[in-house]
């Protein structure tokens, strides 16, 4: 029994280390801060490289001109979207307007957000989509309608 708690400990110092070395590549607060948050929401994949959460992670610090701050209440939000983006062939999709753009989300194509700022709403009928839901989704804690028919997903909506 004693092994086995040594092991997990070991396991969980391991990958503290990880995460610890992976924040050090970056140099300011912000990108911390905000590696730090979306940690707490993608954990480990954000720091492999070609993981759509290191993706997302990457455009939200260094592509998205909005420039959010790490307490901004739609950062993971937004990351969240970004995640679904790339996890659904973004490249091939038919209209992708407004994602990895300056503009609010809530402007993105077929999202549709609460007067609270939360996304309610992601229509993406025959929208050319080929993947697999990120659990990501599970961010969206006030969508109310996901409609998604004539895509080629595959797997289950995240719970």
């Amino acid at each position: 029994m004693q092994e086995s708690s040594s092991a997990a400990v070991n396991s969980t110092l391991d990958i503290l280390n990880d995460l610890s070395k992976f924040l050090s590549l970056f140099n300011n607060d912000r990108s911390i801060n905000i590696t730090q948050i979306i940690t707490s929401v993608s954990g480990d994949p954000i720091s492999i490289n070609g993981f759509i959460q290191n993706k997302g992670l990457q455009w939200i610090l260094h592509g998205d001109q909005m420039n959010l701050a790490y307490n901004s209440s739609h950062l993971v939000q937004r990351y969240a979207l970004m995640v679904f983006f790339y996890s659904l062939s973004d490249e091939n999709w038919s209209s992708k307007v407004g994602f990895m753009s300056e503009i609010h989300e809530c402007e993105w194509f077929v999202i549709d957000i609460n007067a609270q700022g939360h996304v309610d709403l992601i229509d993406m009928n025959c929208n050319n989509l080929h993947g697999k839901l990120p659990s990501e989704m599970t961010t969206f804690s006030r969508l109310e309608k996901l409609l998604l028919f004539n895509n080629y997903i595959s797997g289950s909506i995240p719970s």
